[in-house]
Order: structure tokens, then C-alpha cells, then sequence
């Protein structure tokens, strides 16, 4: 459009709402299914499992939505949105668009340009800006908050666990021709050795993690609490077929559990 039409619009006015926006303006990264999953499995293996999330979701803003709706409703409003384009980028949550209408607009704004596409860019900022306000900063303390809920409960779970004693089990049938009982005597006479300082736990595992896969009794005249050289439950009702399904977890591989032979383990 000619200069003339461009005097039309108050560029220093739009220039003010939008720098205003873009100030109060904050990224965030819903977490899919996918992602959350490796996060858990990335905190639960000391990092052996990458995440590109972990180290992050301490410093901006990840969350979880469990409404699927609300999540890719989200999801949609922060990629047309994309980058807000300033210094403050660097490490934020990335959008899956490089450009978006914080770019365009800011662009059309530096050369005054008065386009049918800067309308468009401008209309459709104010559309998505104000459905953020709504579906994400008026909800932004619920859905961080049960993000780390999730992140704070997985600190409890065993799964890895589960998985060695899967992947130790299917080991002694296959290659040591060991059945599942023997094997999971074994096992315990491993755990036992950890837990009284006779081998070293392996890799980033402390001995407690070794020792939790141990059930516990109260002591008759103490009333404490002792291991009583059996596994939980947790792990003796697992199905054969749950031990097959489990060592073919993509993630959970060899790499990232202990070994599975006590020889193995480095005696102290």
C-alpha cells in the first residue's frame, strides 16, 4: 500500500499494544503423552534415557492438560503464535512453527507496512492472545502444578525395576536354562549382597534402589521394619507373558539396567 494509506494507522499505538503483549506474554510447552513418558523414564534412569525436557521443565514453563481438547487447543495457540522474537528465545519451550505472528507482526511493524496480510497477522494475534489468556493463564497454576505433581510422584516408582527383574528372568530361562524360581533366588542373594555392602550397586543405582525390590516385616520386639529376603509382590505375580511384553520396551533397554549375572557386579 502507498505511504498515504499507511498514515491511516498509528504505528507507535500498535507498536505500544503489541510490545505490551509480547512483555506479559509467556511460552509454554504442553507435554504429549510421548514426552511426559520420557521425561518420567529419563528422571527415573538418572538421565540414561534422554529427554530434550528434563533439564528445562525447571526453568520455563511445561505442563501437562488432561483435557485432549484444552492440550490441542493449546498446542494450536502457541504455534501460531511461535517465537516471540527477542533475546529472551534462547532455551525457551520450541514451537513447531519458526515463524509465526509474533514474527510477522513485528515485522510489519518495523517497515510500516500496512498489508492485508499485516491485518490478517494483527486481527488473528489479538484472536489467539486472547484465547491464551483464557484456556492457558487462567488455568496455568492447575496444569503446572499437575505436571509436577507427576514429575514429584515418579520418584516412587519402580518400573525400572520391573523391568530388570523382566529382563533377568527371561536371561536365566534363555541363556543360563534356569527356571523362574531359581532365577529369582538369585536375584534376592544379589539384592542382599548390595544391600550388606558385599558387591557395589551398579551405575547411577544407589543401594536403596536395589533394596526397595525386597518385601519388609515388622520386627516382632523392635517393631522395625527388615527386609525379609523375599521379592515383593510387585514383581512374583508378573505374568510370563508381562516379562515378554516388558524386555521389548523400546527405551528400557539393557543399556540403561543393571547387569544380569551377579558376577557382574563388582564385589567390595
Amino acid at each position: 500500500m502507498s505511504t498515504s494509506k499507511s498514515k491511516l494507522i498509528d504505528w507507535e499505538e500498535v507498536e505500544q499494544d503489541f510490545e505490551s503483549m509480547r512483555a506479559a506474554y509467556i511460552p509454554y510447552y504442553v507435554m504429549m503423552d510421548e514426552d511426559l513418558e520420557r521425561c518420567k523414564l529419563s528422571d527415573a534412569t538418572y538421565g540414561m534415557i534422554e529427554s530434550n525436557h528434563i533439564q528445562k521443565i525447571k526453568s520455563w514453563d511445561y505442563v501437562s492438560v488432561v483435557d485432549w481438547e484444552k492440550r490441542e487447543r493449546l498446542v494450536e495457540i502457541a504455534n501460531s503464535l511461535g517465537p516471540i522474537g527477542n533475546a529472551n528465545d534462547d532455551g525457551m519451550p520450541k514451537t513447531k512453527t519458526k515463524t509465526g505472528l509474533w514474527l510477522a507482526v513485528e515485522a510489519s511493524i518495523k517497515s510500516r507496512s500496512l498489508t492485508h496480510d499485516f491485518i490478517k497477522s494483527w486481527a488473528g494475534l489479538h484472536y489467539n492472545y486472547g484465547a491464551y489468556l483464557e484456556l492457558y493463564v487462567g488455568n496455568r497454576d492447575y496444569y503446572y502444578s499437575h505436571f509436577h505433581q507427576i514429575m514429584m510422584a515418579n520418584s516412587d516408582t519402580t518400573i525400572i525395576q520391573r523391568h530388570w527383574f523382566a529382563h533377568w528372568i527371561i536371561y536365566a530361562s534363555r541363556d543360563e536354562h534356569i527356571d523362574r524360581k531359581k532365577a529369582t533366588e538369585k536375584m534376592v542373594e544379589l539384592v542382599e549382597e548390595i544391600g550388606c555392602a558385599v558387591r557395589a550397586p551398579w551405575g547411577p543405582y544407589p543401594v536403596e534402589w536395589f533394596s526397595c525390590l525386597l518385601q519388609t516385616e515388622k520386627n516382632k520386639m523392635t517393631g522395625r521394619l527388615k527386609r525379609n529376603g523375599t521379592l515383593k509382590s510387585t514383581y512374583t505375580k508378573l505374568t510370563d507373558r508381562e516379562l515378554m511384553r516388558m524386555i521389548e520396551h523400546p527405551l528400557i533397554t539393557s543399556h540403561v539396567l543393571p547387569p544380569l549375572s551377579a558376577k557382574k557386579f563388582r564385589l567390595l
